[in-house]
Parts: C-alpha cells; structure tokens; sequence
C-alpha cells in the first residue's frame, strides 16, 4: 500500500515541471564623429560604469548586488546564482572603446540585470555631433508556459547650456510589451543619433543595457502512459482495499 501511495505522488509531482527563458542585450563599436565644429571628444578615461543584479529563485528568496567603476580601462563583471536562476552583467572599456552586457537566464523565477555607463564633456555652441553604436538584443522562452523576455538597449544624451537654460536629446532601441510573451528573438541594428546646439554647454552621454525574464512554475499536460498508470494505480488500491475489508 505504502508503494502504491508513494508511485502516485511520484506521479503526482512529475506534472509540476519548469520551462527555460533567457535574455541578453548588448552595446558594442561605440563611435563619437564632430562632423563639423570644435568640440573635442574627450576619451573614455572619466568613464563611469555602474552594474545591477536581481534574482528571485521560484519567486520565494530575492537576491541583488551592484558594482560601480570609474575611469578606464574597465573590465568587470557581476553574476548572481542560484538553482537555475542568473543573472549577469558586464563592462570592458579602454580610452577609446566600450562593450556593455547584460544577460539574464532562468528555469523558474525571475532574474534581471542593467549596465549603465555615463561620461561628460564640454559641447562647443555650432558643433554638429554624430554618436553611433551596434546594439543586439535576444530572448526566448514559452508563450504557452508564460515565459517573459525582455530585452533594452539605449543611448542617451543630455544637455545643461550655460545660460542656465536645458535642452536633451535621447535615442531608444527597445523591445517591449509586444514582444515580452515571446518564442526566441535576435535584433541587430545601429542605433545613432546627431546633436546640435547654438549654445555652449556640458553634455552627459549615458548607454544602458537591460535584460530581464520571468519563467513562471508551470502545471505540465501529462503524457498518455501517465494516464495510464494513474489508472492502474487507482485500480490496485481499490482491488487491495476490496480484499481487506472482505
């Protein structure tokens, strides 16, 4: 009897499974052009780089740490564990060049992680700026077991005149809410944007990269067979039970 009992929570307990989700996003071959005017693009050496991690396994126990770096050459990176739940972000830079990652990957429960870098300089009024960099983002998982994947890369510039007054442009490449229930996706493009001003002023460029994905613990459909035991399992107790009582 006891058997019996323990091959049906055995059973019982193989319909409850985990699906996989995943999802990455990258900035890569940054490229600052004056294409006219006297602005000077400084290097990267007053870069700033700051990295976020967050991990909830089964959505039970939440987890999270950050790093921050300052100045060039960068190479740091920042991962998070646990069961099949991770979360990771990374940054390399030199003077002249920057790479930023983040990837999340999960088997049940919820991981996210963000990389932003951010650097100043001094924006000379009539100066015709060109910011250019390839952004890459993936992600995956099981639209009928709810898996979430959501991916962002994006470049930002802001601008603080010295007259006191305040101007901003920004660029965004995203893949949001159409595309958060989702079968596998991979997006490569250049994402650019020009800047001009008629004022002096201190500019602040900012490059994010964000992953996150939610894998919910899903009820899977049992196999025919594990009918079929069910069955012959309910059977054997009742024919056991039948015997005992006679």
């Amino acid at each position: 009897m006891k058997k019996i009992t323990t091959m049906l929570a055995l059973l019982a307990l193989s319909t409850v499974a985990h699906a996989n989700g995943y999802a990455t996003s990258s900035l890569s071959n940054f490229s600052f052009t004056v294409l006219s005017g006297n602005t000077t693009i400084p290097d990267l050496s007053l870069l700033g780089v700051n990295i976020n991690a967050f991990i909830l396994d089964d959505f039970v126990t939440p987890v999270s740490d950050y790093s921050f770096s300052y100045g060039s050459p960068i190479n740091t990176s920042l991962t998070l564990s646990d069961g099949g739940t991770t979360s990771t972000g990374t940054a390399n830079s030199t003077n002249t060049s920057l790479n930023i990652f983040s990837s999340s990957i999960s088997s049940g429960g919820y991981a996210q992680s963000s990389v932003t870098s951010d650097f100043f300089f001094d924006y000379k009024a009539n100066s015709l700026l060109l910011i250019s960099a390839t952004a890459t983002v993936t992600g995956g998982g099981s639209v009928t077991n709810g898996v979430q994947a959501d991916s962002t890369a994006s470049m930002n510039l802001y601008s603080n005149s010295f007259d006191l007054g305040f101007s901003g442009t920004s660029v965004n490449t995203y893949l949001g809410s159409s595309n958060v229930f989702s079968d596998p996706y991979s997006v490569t493009k250049t994402i650019k944007f020009y800047f001009y001003d008629d004022m002096d002023s201190s500019l602040q460029f900012n490059a994010t990269v964000n992953s996150s994905v939610a894998v919910p613990t899903v009820s899977a459909v049992p196999e025919p067979d594990a009918y079929t035991m069910l069955l012959a399992g309910l059977t054997l107790m009742g024919f056991v039970a039948r015997r005992k009582n006679s």
